[in-house]
């Protein structure tokens, strides 16, 4: 089998599978190492195919198919923190980076979306921060994307 078969042997596992596919299990299925999957996978990536890294494995990015959404609202009475607004902020967007998301377009498609809404009583208005965020700036981004 060619580099390339298997490659297209790689993504039709993965498209028929719901389930992230680790490393050593494509690696086992296909009879190679797992150091040769991670560079089949690399290539594949390089080639355009939307494939998502996850703690159990590798699957196929379902563009659009927005599997779960939830919006949570905690108010300044729930949330008790030690961080400034800003490295609330940075701890977020670090949250965001640890679950995969990868910021390519303003205002893009995202797997996740973190946003600090207000901070007590403090204003802000940075090129990165804005506090508080008005329900008609929330509405007027959301509503762009």
């Amino acid at each position: 089998m060619t580099g390339e078969e298997r490659r297209n042997k790689i993504v039709q596992i993965m498209t028929n599978d719901n389930e992230p596919l680790s490393g050593t299990k494509l690696a086992k299925r296909m009879q190679v190492s797992r150091q040769v999957i991670v560079q089949d996978i690399a290539l594949l990536r390089a080639n355009g195919m939307d494939i998502i890294s996850t703690n159990r494995g590798y699957m196929i990015g379902q563009k659009g198919d927005v599997k779960r959404v939830f919006k949570m609202i905690h108010g300044d009475d729930e949330v008790e923190t030690e961080l400034n607004p800003d490295n609330l902020l940075g701890s977020a967007l670090g949250i965001e980076a640890g679950l995969g998301r990868v910021r390519v377009i303003k205002n893009g498609p995202r797997i996740i979306d973190i946003d600090v809404l207000l901070y007590g009583d403090e204003c802000k208005n940075s090129e990165t921060l804005i506090l508080p965020i008005s329900s008609a700036m929330l509405s007027a981004r959301h509503l762009a994307e």
